[in-house]
């Protein structure tokens, strides 16, 4: 470690996190496991309380979720105080947003903690999808502002997403990199973009999953075909995990973002949302006794037709697989990334990509099988489909992400 990274970690002393949700209290429980003090802040007593007692549950504990409550023994940690008063995050050297994903709301917060902290105090939103250039307009000082994206459960995911907003300092995201080593995360630098790099790539892969369903696969079906591929997780349960509010507004963020005819919200999304709004307990599974069963109610709900599909599984798996290479590859020609690697580390822990990340695996497929794919898919479902000009241009080089011969072998 260079003696100016040594530095720049021992100025961040304490830290503040707004927002006691699952996120921010699983931020607050991580920073105080590094005895790091840290103030979490709510906007009411009872949210803090609730907050408090989140906060001596591991990430994913089944008492995070549940109505009933959990074991009244478990002791906040001495790293952590609560308050429901801004004024006490005035000594913070780090200050982490972790509020709803709702741009105003965000956007309030950050007036509310500018007014309180000193110019020196670096402050971080863990926005899923909002720019960060924008939310940086809602600061004092933007190039003390940046973004730091955990992933849940915080204290037990390791990969953390630092993004660039065009203020940010160098020297403030470098300070943010070894901070976060010193809390044992695995940082990667991310340009300030919709949805970043991992999330922005997720709603790609959910979204061609809906478009599988909408043409003729099962719910069960495509989730265990993403399974038996290698994914920790198929779509579908990923939704229901990650909620079906919170993953309609990141895709809403990341279409409206990119603007683009690549990525238009399949109607049975837009469908499932207006669904969730007029009743909570809508997702793609619903028990059945003691198992979790698909939810065959919402074909109909939904408006999908049971139809049979002819095509075979390689043709939808294809289809989502090279959805994820082309927007990966998209992603480094744009810059998101410096690096294939980077591209691949958070991909790999960001969503559980298998086979070393989607560039790797596109290497042993074979850039110009996949190309070939793409521009068939494109003719048949359209823009969507559109291959990306790195992946084209290296294919028609016959060259490889990573430095080895291109040999075309299937998988």
């Amino acid at each position: 470690m260079r003696a100016e990274e040594h530095s720049a970690i021992k100025q961040i002393k304490k830290c503040a996190v707004v927002g006691a949700g699952l996120m921010g209290s699983g931020i607050a429980r991580l920073l105080s496991s590094y005895n790091i003090p840290v103030i979490l802040k709510e906007k009411d007593q009872a949210l803090l309380e609730k907050g408090l007692t989140l906060t001596t549950l591991e990430g994913g504990s089944p008492y995070e979720n549940a109505k009933d409550p959990p074991p009244q023994n478990l002791a906040v940690s001495p790293f952590i105080t609560g308050t429901t008063d801004y004024v006490d995050l005035k000594d913070a050297d780090l200050v982490i947003e972790a509020v709803p994903e709702d741009i105003r709301i965000k956007e309030g917060v950050f007036g509310e903690i500018s007014k309180v902290v000193s110019g020196q105090t670096i402050i971080a939103s863990n926005t899923s999808s909002f720019s960060i250039s924008r939310l940086s307009e809602h600061v004092r000082h933007p190039a003390k502002f940046l973004g730091m994206h955990f992933f849940y459960p915080a204290d037990k995911r390791e990969l953390v997403e630092v993004v660039h907003g065009k203020a940010t300092g160098a020297a403030v995201a470098n300070e943010a990199v070894s901070f976060l080593r010193r809390i044992g995360k695995i940082p990667i630098i991310v340009k300030d973009g919709p949805g970043f790099l991992v999330n922005r790539i997720v709603i790609f892969y959910l979204n061609e999953a809906v478009n599988c369903l909408a043409d003729g696969m099962q719910i069960e079906e495509l989730d265990r075909m993403m399974v038996n591929f290698g994914m920790p997780v198929g779509p579908f349960s990923l939704m229901d995990l990650v909620g079906i509010e919170l993953s309609y507004t990141i895709g809403k963020n990341v279409a409206e973002g990119l603007n683009s005819p690549r990525l238009k919200i399949s109607p049975v999304v837009i469908n499932l949302y207006d669904g969730y709004r007029s009743s909570k307990n809508i997702c793609w599974y619903i028990d059945q006794g003691e198992k979790r069963v698909p939810n065959q109610g919402l074909y109909e709900l939904l408006e999908i037709k049971r139809q049979k599909t002819t095509a075979p599984r390689e043709h939808y798996l294809n289809r989502i697989v090279y959805t994820i290479i082309n927007e990966a590859s998209r992603c480094l020609e744009e810059g998101l990334v410096s690096e294939p690697e980077l591209v691949d580390l958070g991909l790999t822990l960001g969503m559980g990509f298998p086979y070393g990340g989607p560039l790797s695996y596109a290497d042993s497929v074979g850039l110009s099988k996949i190309v070939d794919s793409l521009d068939s898919f494109k003719q048949m479902h359209g823009e969507r489909f559109t291959c990306s000009g790195l992946l084209r241009d290296m294919a028609e080089a016959n060259k490889n992400f990573y430095t080895r011969e291109q040999t075309n072998t299937k998988p």
